[in-house]
């Protein structure tokens, strides 16, 4: 299996990628023809099959690996596109899901470093103890956070994703209340680590086809999110309503 981001003009294709996105579309006289986005580690890249294309639709669901045979093509009218001439399921012995599955470049005992440093800069014992509920490295909450997508297409939307987008949301915001009087950092820094929370729960955990959950969809990332955070510090005893209130709104 040649990484989709090595793939050339004229280059065959031979091997198991995963199925990101399908289409069933329709000919001007009616016949249908399938239209794929399959991805791996390296990337993405549109496959396009006219033949057989409702029984094969049927196979192709988001997140199932198939086995692609065919040619990688870029042409200036229809732009980069692999022409399939058979696919089938993949075998579970032809492929492994890391390979499948796009991370991020940064490896994940980097981005843990760097929010472990960022999480030490906080100074309040309040905050400290309700940051560790989430992102203590025993929390239930953390190992999933770990490993879950920021999004489900739009921005870093694989695993590891959230981690990297709420630390580089954090850092950012770390860095601008320096410039902002009256601003209370660690507040500011313990919101912008608690924003995107809730995606935890509204996301799912397969690697190979990111989708929202029934709570997702039903909710919402933000009310989850809320609610997550509202619980961890009503758990807290003596916790300073206040400063509550102000990480809540966050």
């Amino acid at each position: 299996r040649v990484p989709l981001r090595e793939l050339e003009d004229g280059q065959r294709v031979s091997g198991v990628y995963a199925v990101r996105e399908r289409e069933l579309r329709r000919k001007r006289n009616g016949d249908p023809w399938l239209r794929l986005s399959v991805g791996d580690a390296t990337g993405t890249a549109e496959a396009v099959c006219w033949e057989e294309a409702e029984t094969l639709y049927a196979l192709c669901c988001a997140g199932s690996p198939v086995f692609v045979s065919g040619v990688f093509e870029i042409s200036e009218r229809w732009g980069a596109k692999i022409k399939i001439s058979s696919l089938r399921e993949a075998e579970p012995h032809e492929y492994e899901t890391e390979e499948l599955a796009t991370e991020s470049d940064v490896s994940l005992e980097q981005l843990e470093g760097e929010l472990r440093e960022l999480l030490a800069t906080v100074q309040k014992p309040e905050l400290r103890e309700l940051l560790d509920l989430f992102f203590g490295e025993e929390s239930e909450t953390w190992k999933r956070f770990s490993v879950a997508p920021a999004a489900k297409t739009y921005h870093q939307a694989y695993r590891h994703g959230l981690l990297e987008h709420t630390l580089s949301v954090a850092q950012a915001v770390s860095a601008a209340a320096n410039f902002f009087p009256g601003i209370d950092r660690d507040v500011a820094v313990t919101g912008a680590l608690l924003h995107d929370i809730g995606k935890c729960v509204a996301y799912n955990d397969d690697p190979l086809a990111i989708d929202l959950t029934d709570a997702g969809r039903l909710q919402g990332e933000i009310p989850l999110g809320y609610y997550t955070v509202r619980r961890a510090i009503e758990d807290l005893p003596g916790f300073d309503p206040a400063l509550a209130q102000c990480v809540l709104h966050i």
